[in-house]
């Protein structure tokens, strides 16, 4: 019987030996949720071993999960093995390990695809954004700011999430940032060499000169931030793995940025440049042009004057034949030159009520004096005129300084004077007397005028019906008979206005 049992120790320990798999160790930053003899190691929700003891690192910033794998999984223990700790994490719009609420946290892992075996690892502190056997294509975006991206946010072509945001770490200049993402395939296929990427995280909301731009993604990309791309001519050509992008931060600077020529200008405004701003557009009878790079106040020492030069772009491919690109053609300062000529002129005005926001705006205007003040030692200079505000307070103020010049004070008191005159005059009892008699005289010669002209004339009408109408006399009766009408249609027209103002007998009429 002892034989018999140490035949059966030996055999189950041998076994043992054979069933057992290796033993490794993984380093993590802390131990959160991590028990030993319970916490397990799992493939695809598959357990394949158990951590077995949990210790501190060789200094305090880690600690040491020593676990046992099954023998069956040694295989996919490769130096390249990448472990991490599954809990419940909220990343942006994505929530992962709801379940181990209540079954516990516990170790996962993606195989390597090396051909040694491991032992020691380092664990990572969140899950890979992609697998490693994913087919696709890994690029960089160089960035100055991530805004709302972090690994994990979605990358979008159409607003279809093709890929996603892998890492974000600066650059070597310690400055930029450089921001991995990953495109899966088919859609790989789609990014060129003239492919462009910009952030579309969130709301972009712009209060510029043209107004208020409001621009509100998707719910998810409110919550996680992402990125999309186009590619905007089809015959680019086809990047290498890891290849470089900027990442603009928005469509529309990339339309912005698709201009590459900009020829810089100079104007001098003695308006009021309050409202307008750097990036602030430039604009030809409502068509951009360009857009504004620097404001700032010279002093002239010549005219002991503040003069406030505006530096302007000018972006020549958006305006088509503005000059000839072939060698030895017409430069943009030339054409520019020549417009001046003809009257270009620059001349700040609103562009939206509702911010109060000024863009500079060009048109011709072949009747006002080119006025250059020339201090600038580079630029070619474009010139200006007052905004239509400024003619407007420029007239008013003048008219205010005629007003001012008028002694009303002197008009006033005459007008007082001849007032107390008139009425002084109005109370004498004579010419009350005098306009009484006036007023029934008048209306005695209305009378008059009246029989004459409803009851005399009429009948004398009637008179020189029996006349001979070729005779001289008939001619001479009918012209004292039109004498005598226009006699009493005047002494009618007196009478009326002696009525109405029987005071015009002193003052004559107004």
């Amino acid at each position: 019987m002892p034989l018999i049992a140490v035949a059966i120790g030996v055999w189950l320990f041998i076994h043992t030996l054979n069933q057992q798999g290796p033993t490794i160790e993984i380093q993590f930053e802390n131990a959160e949720g991590l028990e030993a003899g319970k916490t397990k190691i799992k493939l695809r929700d598959v357990p394949i071993g158990v951590v077995t003891k949990l210790a501190l690192g060789s200094d305090p910033s880690y600690i040491v999960a020593t676990a046992e794998i099954q023998k069956d999984a040694a295989r996919f223990i490769k130096s390249d093995t990448q472990f991490w700790v599954v809990r419940p994490r909220i990343q942006g719009a994505s929530v992962s390990g709801l379940g181990t609420l209540v079954s516990g946290a516990y170790i996962s892992l993606l195989p390597g695809g090396s051909e040694k075996a491991g032992s020691s690892f380092v664990g990572l502190a969140a899950p890979p954004v992609i697998a490693d056997d994913e087919r696709g294509k890994h690029f960089i975006l160089e960035a100055e700011r991530r805004g709302s991206l972090a690994p994990g946010s979605p990358v979008y072509l159409r607003d279809l999430q093709v890929g996603e945001v892998t890492s974000i770490t600066f650059a070597d200049n310690n400055r930029d940032l450089e921001i991995g993402v990953f495109i899966r395939d088919p859609y790989d296929a789609t990014v060129l060499s003239t492919t462009r990427f910009w952030n579309a995280s969130g709301v972009d909301f712009a209060i510029s000169a043209e107004g208020v731009d409001v621009q509100i993604a998707s719910l998810e990309t409110l919550l996680s931030g992402g990125v999309a791309f186009e590619t905007l001519d089809s015959n680019g050509r086809v990047p290498p793995e890891n290849a470089r992008y900027r990442l603009y931060t928005s469509r529309k600077q990339i339309d912005e940025f698709s201009f590459r020529e900009k020829v810089p200008y100079v104007a001098y405004f003695n308006d009021s440049v309050r409202g307008l701003t750097v990036d602030a557009p430039v604009e030809f009878r409502g068509i951009k042009v360009g857009s504004v790079k620097r404001i700032n106040a010279e002093f002239d020492p010549a005219e002991a004057a503040v003069r406030i030069p505006v530096v302007v772009e000018i972006q020549p491919e958006r305006i088509d034949k503005l000059f000839d690109r072939r060698p030895g053609g017409t430069s943009m300062r030339e054409s520019l030159g020549t417009l001046i000529d003809m009257g270009l002129r620059a001349q700040l005005q609103t562009g939206s009520l509702i911010t109060g926001k000024l863009f500079v705006a060009l048109d011709f205007f072949p009747e006002t004096e080119a006025r250059i003040v020339g201090l600038h030692p580079k630029l070619p200079e474009i010139p200006t005129i007052p905004t239509t505000l400024g003619k407007f307070e420029d007239s008013a103020t003048a008219i205010l300084n005629k007003l001012q010049k008028v002694p009303l004070e002197d008009l006033s008191n005459n007008l007082v004077a001849v007032t107390a005159e008139l009425k002084t005059i109005l109370r004498n009892p004579a010419i009350n007397e005098t306009l009484i008699a006036s007023k029934t005289a008048m209306e005695n010669l209305g009378t008059v005028a009246t029989r004459l002209n409803d009851q005399l004339l009429p009948k004398m009408r009637d008179s020189l019906a029996g006349f001979d109408q070729s005779s001289e006399a008939y001619r001479q009766l009918v012209l004292t008979l039109e004498e005598l009408q226009a006699a009493a249609k005047s002494l009618r027209e007196l009478a009326d206005e002696l009525e109405r103002s029987p005071e015009s007998l002193l003052r004559g009429k107004q």
